[in-house]
């Protein structure tokens, strides 16, 4: 059979080869994989040039054939063969997976790839954790924000055979606790688990999670008016204000608010991509209406302690 003269450089670079391949790509996640790689929408015709320094963003064109072909290559490394620890995969470059003595180690590499791809790379595994995610100020994407685990999963854990994560001490949540940046798997963990990843938030999309490092500091003592003004001037605006009375602290709009009234503390947390939560000290009695909100809040959990100024 006649075969196109790149075939030969193909088969020159690939690690495995058809004989080896074959059945590797009839499972979920290369249905998954094929699945991504097939619906991207054809690009425009683009002249031959000189290469450029970095990865295009612009959508493949991927034939059938060499789709198929990556399929198998990346299910491949999926195999219990002898350097498969020496051989990490990274399923669509969504997670990188690496299989140790009696765990499997999981690394987000790309935060913003589509969530079957983080799927399918755990699923190929036969692990059942599921991932999402959530909007993240600039610090702590592409680091896990959120876990649960069904009781399966927790009474692993109690036993000391549970999900472990990896921290980076670099990083800090909102908390004050260390990100988590990965995490390793039993070999034979049964549970079901469910994490969620910080990804970049859109243009006015307010954070699920954050971290004090993207915060705005050097507001004490200010005046409301005083921090919009110094916030302006590091090309940021107040997205919430939040004002805090003895006891009790709920959300206000601007024009509420006496632009007199104190910073509550020395920053401002991060709100959405370039606006901060403000807190406020409330300098006045506390209105009839965030009265009522108290008053009702308080009936409907009377287990849960009012909110105190920070």
């Amino acid at each position: 059979m006649k075969t196109h003269p790149t075939d030969a450089t193909v088969r020159g670079v690939a690690r495995v080869h058809d004989d080896e391949l074959r059945g590797l790509a009839r499972g979920p996640a290369a249905r998954a994989l094929l699945d991504d790689i097939t619906a991207l929408p054809p690009g425009p015709a683009v002249r031959p040039g000189r290469a450029r320094g970095y990865a295009s963003r612009r959508p493949l064109i991927v034939s059938a054939v060499a789709a198929t072909a990556i399929v198998a290559v990346g299910l491949a490394t999926l195999t219990d063969r002898p350097d498969h620890a020496e051989n990490p995969v990274r399923l669509a470059a969504a997670v990188k997976i690496t299989r140790e003595s009696n765990y499997y180690e999981a690394r987000i590499v790309d935060p913003r790839a589509d969530q079957k791809r983080f799927n399918a790379a755990f699923a190929s595994y036969g692990l059942h954790i599921e991932l999402s995610l959530l909007p993240a100020s600039p610090h702590v994407v592409g680091t896990i924000v959120f876990q649960d685990e069904d009781e399966r999963a927790r009474q692993s854990e109690s036993a000391g055979a549970g999900i472990k994560m990896i921290y980076d001490p670099a990083c800090r949540t909102a908390s004050g606790g260390d990100c988590s940046i990965g995490l390793r798997v039993p070999l034979n963990f049964k549970g079901h688990a469910h994490l969620s990843i910080g990804r970049q938030a859109d243009p006015g999309e307010p954070y699920a999670s954050t971290s004090p490092k993207d915060a705005a500091h050097g507001l004490a003592g200010m005046t409301v008016a005083r921090a919009e003004a110094a916030l302006a001037r590091k090309g940021l605006r107040v997205g919430r204000y939040n004002v805090y009375w003895p006891g009790w602290g709920t959300s206000l709009p601007r024009t509420r608010i006496p632009s007199g009234w104190k910073v509550s503390g020395d920053g401002a947390d991060p709100y959405s991509p370039g606006t901060v939560l403000l807190p406020i000290d409330a300098q006045g009695p506390m209105p009839p209406d965030v009265v009522a909100e108290m008053k009702h809040e308080a009936t409907a959990s009377p287990t849960v302690t009012p909110t105190s100024s920070p």
